[in-house]
């Protein structure tokens, strides 16, 4: 049993992110297949561990995937277009993460409107890293792009323990996978950036939001379906979405930094919100 367990929530998603981010290396491929790749994984993942859902009746489950398809056709469409019409898709896919968590949220939003607000909240990352500085500013090296994928990884990293913590195993699995997926994936962008290649981490807006936005479902799952969460856990977790927007204002205070000392030092910012998540949620499940 623990090594179906493993082999689902950690070495398939793992597999997933490595190819992920080998297909990110290749600059035409970056901003045009990742992002739908991205959203397949995410989708794979999703069904691996839930299973196909029956849509009987319409439970978090059954809606989940439903909200990634959804994603998954509006940043098909805004990737084959250009211009305008992909700042759209961004901001349309940022409307769909937001109302998607509501869909999500609609049956405790009474119960536990504290829960529904913090995943909303979540879910508005994605119109937030839309802010972020031109990939073009990831070209020259500079850290204004490379916090995206530590961003997400700690977030999803956060709640997985917190849900584990908070004794709901299925978000845990599910949290877990996906920071196996964006962890491997920022590992091979890591070693690429690290060997000279300064366009590694170099996402356009509509992908930076359609990673925000998949990454908000898994986050608000655990958040509302977790029996036991603690709030305070969560709210720390979300906030490592917003390290990157202050990596990007004072990026020259980073220029001095070497390439990998550069991705370190964002990356361990990036984290710090995610390490004391962590250690809210193991304190309120141990007392």
């Amino acid at each position: 049993m623990l090594a179906g367990i493993l082999s689902t929530t950690v070495v398939l998603p793992f597999a997933l992110g490595v190819a992920l981010g080998v297909v990110s290396l290749r600059p035409t491929w970056r901003n045009a297949i990742m992002p739908l790749l991205f959203i397949l994984f995410a989708l794979v993942v999703l069904l691996v561990l839930e299973g196909i859902p029956t849509f009987h009746s319409l439970g978090m489950k059954q809606k989940l995937p439903l909200i990634i398809v959804a994603i998954g056709l509006v940043a098909t469409i805004g990737l084959a277009a250009n211009g305008r019409w992909r700042t759209s898709a961004a901001w349309l896919i940022s409307g769909i993460a937001a109302i998607g968590v509501a869909w999500l949220g609609q049956n405790i939003i009474f119960s536990s409107p504290v829960k529904v607000a913090l995943a909303l909240f979540g879910a508005l990352a994605a119109p937030v890293l839309a802010s972020f500085p031109s990939a073009t500013q990831a070209k020259s090296g500079r850290p204004a792009e490379i916090g995206l994928l530590a961003a997400a990884f700690s977030s999803v990293l956060a709640l997985s323990l917190a849900a584990a913590f908070g004794a709901f195993l299925g978000a845990a699995q599910l949290n877990g996978a996906m920071a196996a997926l964006l962890g491997a994936a920022s590992l091979v962008l890591l070693i690429a950036h690290a060997m000279g290649n300064d366009a590694a981490f170099g996402f356009d807006r509509l992908t930076r939001v359609v990673f925000a936005a998949i990454a908000a479902q898994f986050i608000a799952v655990a958040i509302l379906l977790t029996p036991k969460l603690s709030l305070a856990g969560a709210a720390l977790a979300i906030l490592c979405w917003l390290v990157p927007l202050g990596v990007a204002r004072f990026a020259n205070g980073l220029d001095r930094f070497g390439r990998l000392s550069r991705f370190l030092a964002v990356a361990i910012l990036t984290f710090l919100p995610a390490a004391a998540s962590i250690a809210m949620s193991a304190f309120a499940a141990f007392h």
